[in-house]
């Protein structure tokens, strides 16, 4: 089966001593605990994935509880880089240490159907990317002399709305993305 090297990676988190809550270090809490797992080619059985998921999950309830610890053991599908993730914090499900919006989803097949749907996983289209210095370019230069052909001759300073604006270019926001996470003892 294709997808058995992933069920085994995914299951090879819990061989890892390193991993360690560090609540007073959010970063070196996430440099130490994240790995990451590239897709295999072909296909993947999401259902057998993702019950390796919650088998990671179960064993870190049993050691974390023992242990008196709270903490997240938590799974995204990194689409730029073609992995399949997972970390544990100490941070609440709600408060996961990522830099953008990302939701909250009720079962760990809902990531690894993401993984399983990428036919060329860590490739990112060009007409899929922004150019982030596309606002800065379009604001005028303060230095800069104004055009000839505006004639602002009624007196008014407010922005011409001839239609000729950038606001096409601008960058839509991000839609948040799914995050399997469990709250463990």
């Amino acid at each position: 089966m294709a997808d058995d090297s992933l069920v085994d990676l995914v299951l090879s988190y819990l061989d890892d001593d390193e991993v360690a809550l560090m609540p007073g270090d959010p970063a070196a809490e996430v440099r130490a605990n994240t790995w990451g797992y590239g897709v295999p080619a072909g296909a993947v059985d999401v259902p057998a994935v993702g019950a390796a998921l919650e088998r990671v999950t179960s064993v870190l309830r049993v050691r974390l509880s023992r242990r008196g610890e709270a903490s997240t053991f938590y799974s995204w599908y990194d689409a730029q880089a073609g992995q399949l993730r997972c970390s544990l914090s100490s941070a609440p499900p709600d408060r996961l240490p990522f830099g953008g919006p990302y939701r909250l989803a009720a079962r760990a097949t809902e990531v690894v159907a993401l993984a399983a749907a990428d036919d060329q996983p860590g490739l990112v289209a060009w007409s899929d990317l922004a150019d982030a210095d596309a606002d800065a370019e379009s604001e005028p230069d303060a230095e800069s002399e104004p055009d000839a052909e505006s004639d602002d001759s009624d007196g008014d300073d407010a922005a011409d709305d001839g239609g000729d604006d950038d606001a096409g270019d601008s960058v839509e926001p991000v839609p948040p993305f799914p995050v399997w996470a469990v709250a463990l003892p």
